[in-house]
């Protein structure tokens, strides 16, 4: 698994691997997920109406410039700054 995120920091790794060998880590995190499945999220049916300023880093390894504008269809009043 690990071999197919290569960016992924040595830290960050070991890290998981921590939490992977926690009692009942395994059925906690795989009950998030069949609950993500069972109950997704309801989007709001209205844009935000406040001014929302979405800041994003141009060099992200792990989200694409595509989420940072989606994100920015959810907003009446927002750009996006590129850093």
């Amino acid at each position: 698994f690990w071999n197919q995120l290569p960016e992924l920091p040595h830290k960050l790794q070991d890290r998981y691997r921590a939490s992977w060998q926690e009692p009942d880590a395994i059925n906690s995190m795989l009950n998030w997920y069949r609950a993500a499945l069972r109950f997704p999220p309801q989007m709001a049916s209205e844009q935000l109406r406040v001014p929302v300023l979405i800041i994003w880093g141009e060099n992200d390894k792990y989200l694409s410039r595509k989420l940072a504008k989606k994100s920015l269809s959810y907003c009446a009043q927002g750009r996006i700054e590129y850093l």
